[in-house]
């Protein structure tokens, strides 16, 4: 949804964007999402824009322990301030202080809402997503979903991968006396 920057009154200018649901690309995995609601607030304050709101959404993602898929609701909120298209020369390097950094440049004079909702919604999005805090994942040597139950493989079995490791470890460890 693009607005045009001229339709932001004295009084600003609120929208309220609802989706039953799309797919956010995500490298080349795709997230999708239901139920997902937006909110924005425009208005002019010395010049810029200043954008405001929330993004909302049930992403469907699977966690990094049980690699079982599941519904997680998010919630991000934004606000940043937009300055228009401006013949402005700026100097190649300029160091930004912590304010600057919540500016954007518009390129043209119409603001992609939707774009807004994406990146917040990328944003929003868990580096290592848990179904659950107790998790248990999966059993390293057999794969079985440890939340299951558990598989019988033995407790302290060494991954084969380090047994170089362990060789070298015994090594450099002197034997009790």
């Amino acid at each position: 949804m693009l607005v045009n920057i001229h339709q932001i009154t004295e009084d600003g200018l609120d929208f309220e964007i609802e989706r039953p649901g799309f797919v956010v690309e995500e490298g080349k995995e795709s997230l999708p999402l239901s139920q997902v609601r937006a909110d924005f607030h425009l208005e002019w304050e010395d010049g810029q824009i200043h954008i405001c709101g929330g993004v909302s959404a049930v992403m469907v993602i699977h966690c990094s322990r049980c690699s079982k898929e599941f519904s997680l609701p998010v919630r991000e909120s934004f606000d940043f301030r937009a300055i228009p298209p401006l013949d402005l020369k700026f100097p190649e390097t300029q160091e930004l202080s912590s304010d600057e950094l919540e500016i954007t440049f518009l390129e043209g004079e119409e603001i992609d809402l939707e774009q807004i909702m994406r990146e917040n919604i990328y944003l929003s999005i868990p580096l290592r997503p848990l179904c659950s805090e107790s998790c248990r994942g999966l059993c390293p040597h057999c794969g079985r979903d440890l939340n299951e139950g558990d598989c019988g493989c033995p407790e302290g079995a060494l991954d084969p991968r380090f047994q170089a490791l362990e060789i070298l470890r015994r090594k450099m460890i002197p034997k009790a006396q």
